[in-house]
């Protein structure tokens, strides 16, 4: 981070640093708590580290959460209000964004919408949470489903993804590739996936009202595969669903969310 930033300013023109990380975090103290994918981020000081590094203030939040606030202002959720965001991808991060603002709630950790509790006797998340919408509807999720379904031969013999995954573990990208061409257990595993996910957004709908909720992060290029049972989900579960009105729609920044969130975010603080 500390190169790519002195690439990016080489005039050292720069005011601040905003840094969108994953989380659990905290934001305050510009602490990683704990990174379950990056193996030893537990308690690292990165908004210290980096600031030092580049002599300049430094701010640390969730990259969901930034991503949400660069989506609010910048993106698919302009004039939305409240905004909820939410990344599907390797793990399922959020974030809340009212009156144009991010809420954080009391320790900056409010947007930890991945973690909502859907089935107690479910698999578990790089946290340890069993049964939470990250282990039932990630990109990690459908890759330990796959995964489980080939060891115990449980996937048929004629599968395009058995096909796909010779010569490497299964993921994501695969099962999507495998659906798209007709595999009825894959497309059964993006089913239930959507299904997991609509249950968790009409759990954010009757929480909060939302006026618009806008889904980022990689799975949302398989969108067509999921999309029909999330909607069905939600209509089962979400209160006066479809009466309420409530947009679901795509993310406009791609990648870049919580990179536009994290500058907005920084700037506001430093300002």
């Amino acid at each position: 981070m500390v190169t790519a930033a002195r690439e990016l300013d080489p005039e050292r023109t720069a005011v601040g640093i905003g840094i969108a990380a994953p989380g659990p975090l905290d934001p305050a103290a510009g602490m990683v708590i704990r990174m379950p994918n990056l193996p030893g981020w537990h308690d690292v000081p990165l908004a210290t580290l980096v600031a030092e590094a580049l002599e300049l203030p430094a701010r640390l939040h969730n990259d969901a959460s930034l991503a949400a606030l660069g989506e609010a202002l910048a993106g698919a959720g302009r004039g939305a209000s409240p905004l909820v965001y939410l990344t599907v991808s390797t793990g399922i991060g959020g974030g809340i964004v009212i009156g144009g603002r991010l809420f954080e709630g009391r320790h900056g950790l409010a947007g930890e919408l991945g973690h909502i509790l859907l089935d107690p006797a479910g698999p578990t998340c790089g946290l340890g949470h069993a049964g939470c919408l990250e282990a039932l509807a990630s990109g990690s999720a459908l890759a330990r489903r796959a995964r489980e379904a080939m060891a115990a031969g449980a996937i048929p013999a004629d599968s395009v993804l058995l096909a796909l995954a010779t010569d490497r573990p299964p993921a994501a990208s695969m099962l999507a590739a495998a659906a798209l061409q007709g595999d009825t257990w894959a497309l059964a595993a993006w089913q239930d996936a959507g299904q997991a996910l609509g249950r968790g957004l009409a759990s954010i709908i009757n929480t909060l009202d939302p006026e618009r909720i806008v889904l980022g992060g990689g799975l949302t290029a398989a969108w067509d595969l999921w999309a029909g049972a999330m909607h069905e989900a939600l209509a089962e579960n979400a209160v006066t669903w479809p009466d309420r009105a409530c947009d679901i729609v795509p993310a406009d920044l791609g990648d870049d969310g919580g990179l536009v969130g994290a500058a907005l975010w920084v700037a506001e603080r430093l300002g």
